[in-house]
């Protein structure tokens, strides 16, 4: 339930023709980062007037089918902020360690249809299987092999870009940096990085790339932030996790509240940047269910073998023909299993109880 002291910011509408849209929120399924409840965080956005928003937990997507079902016309971009790096380490794959000094750099990714969220569950999957080097990683180059269908931003303060920038790179080096994104975020705890913004902003001017501003929100209310400080440390009071924040609140900002953020660049770039391109790049994003209509594989023969065993055990039991009320019962119950396609379900579950007996397992199981 929404607290009481939010309702002056669910109703500091801008006024304009056009909400923003947010394309980078953590839920509490950002384990030990994000505070905020999915269906909540849907919620108030839709309350502010955005058509979509986007869920972008760190190397999760449990939050999606929550966000989901909270929302009512607003669209849920599904998402996941991936932690890259550049290099493929051999050893990693054979479930070692690889150099723990590799730069690791967060990335945006945004399904964008049916082909993107199947990839992006995939490298979610790759990255802890194949990939994990004491956090989730994926290889830069692992990631441009998988990437159709998928949107990738630049991220924060400790993306690959931003990070260049910093450092004062070569312009040649951060225009290729940036060429391998599909939009470049700017956020507002950038205001105070020695006018990292107003580069943003321009070096996306110059590639025709799409600058958008987001939040990096992982609360709802401006007033968790401190909850977010002690969930930061662990139990002797030392933070276990460093994200520079330059003092900002990460939690969701109203239209008017980004805008006032980036005024000092001109009202034009601020509206561009906070309205027109995060609403853009929400445009060309499809509606997309989280899940697949089946949950399970098809196995070839899976129905004629469920109703061959049954119709053998039937008749070793009652005998053959099977007495009628049997034979009726025996039909309702393969013809609602067959027929809603759930066959393949029972022969999953009977090689597993055989492969487990076989292996010497005492193994319980309920129809």
């Amino acid at each position: 339930m929404i607290n009481k002291r939010t309702n002056k910011q669910q109703t500091e509408i801008t006024g304009e023709c056009e909400e923003r849209v947010e394309l980078h929120c953590h839920t509490k399924m950002s384990k030990m980062d994000g505070l905020t409840d999915p269906g909540e965080l849907v919620r108030r956005a839709e309350q502010l007037g955005h058509k979509a928003i986007a869920i972008t937990d760190s190397n999760s997507v449990q939050a999606l089918a929550q966000a989901v079902e909270a929302a009512d016309k607003i669209k849920v971009i599904f998402g996941c902020e991936m932690f890259m790096t550049e290099d493929v380490i051999s050893a990693m794959k054979a479930g070692k360690y690889g150099n723990r000094r590799n730069a690791v750099y967060p990335v945006t990714v945004l399904a964008k249809d049916r082909e993107g969220l199947e990839n992006l569950y995939r490298l979610i999957s790759m990255s802890y299987l194949d990939y994990f080097n004491i956090v989730p990683t994926i290889p830069k180059t692992v990631l441009s092999k998988n990437r159709e269908g998928l949107l990738l931003g630049s991220a924060g303060e400790t993306g690959e870009l931003i990070s260049a920038l910093e450092k004062s790179k070569a312009q040649d080096v951060i225009e290729e940096i940036a060429g391998f994104y599909d939009f470049i975020e700017v956020r507002p705890s950038m205001c105070f990085m020695r006018g990292l913004d107003k580069q943003v902003s321009d070096l996306g001017e110059k590639l025709g790339k799409p600058v958008c501003a987001t939040g990096d929100v992982h609360y709802l209310n401006k007033y968790e932030k401190r909850k977010r400080q002690m969930l930061l440390k662990d139990s002797r009071g030392r933070h276990f996790k460093v994200k520079e924040e330059n003092g900002e609140h990460l939690y969701l900002k109203t239209t008017r509240e980004m805008l006032k953020k980036f005024e000092h660049l001109g009202k034009d770039i601020a509206r561009k940047i906070v309205i027109e391109n995060p609403n853009n790049i929400a445009d060309i994003i499809e509606r997309i269910e989280p899940k697949a209509d089946k949950f399970y594989p098809e196995i070839k023969g899976a129905e004629e073998h469920i109703r061959k065993v049954c119709e053998e055990n039937a008749e070793k039991m009652y005998g053959n023909p099977l007495p009628e009320t049997i034979r009726k019962r025996l039909d309702t119950e393969l013809d609602s299993i067959i027929s809603n396609g759930n066959a393949v379900i029972y022969r999953i579950a009977e090689m597993l109880v055989i492969k487990a007996t076989d292996d010497g397992y005492l193994v319980g199981f309920r129809g």
